[in-house]
């Protein structure tokens, strides 16, 4: 009996065309379709405009030499349209040194992988 149960259930996954249309064993229909609506929404593009950043984490570095690196600021890759008066004034393989200059205000500050820093004060990890 709980072979034809299990062939049956086995059976009919597989007969399935899409994941979406396999039964759960854990939430019923209406919790499988409020995680489908929430997993759409979070999946929605980021906006193009550039918000005002007003903390900056080093989310990743990778440092070949001091002309070849790629670092993520807030898990975005850093280019100077995402991070507006944002400049890199120098890299190693350990840190990086920032510039931010907004109007007359200009701060220096050095982040190592992990660190934040707030237009405030530096947040380490």
């Amino acid at each position: 009996m709980k072979n034809k149960i299990f062939l049956t259930f086995v059976l009919s996954i597989l007969s399935c065309k899409t994941q979406a249309h396999i039964p759960s064993l854990f939430y019923t229909q209406k919790e499988e379709q409020a995680l489908h609506e929430n997993r759409q929404k979070s999946s929605a593009p980021p906006s193009l405009s550039p918000t005002p950043t007003k903390e900056f984490h080093l989310t990743g570095l990778l440092y070949s030499d001091p002309t070849h690196w790629k670092i993520w600021i807030n898990k975005k890759p850093y280019d100077k349209k995402n991070f507006p008066g944002l400049e890199v004034s120098h890299i190693t393989p350990f840190e990086v040194s920032f510039t931010y200059n907004k109007g007359a205000h200009r701060t220096s500050f050095t982040l190592t992988p992990n660190a934040r820093h707030c237009l405030t004060h530096t947040v380490l990890p």
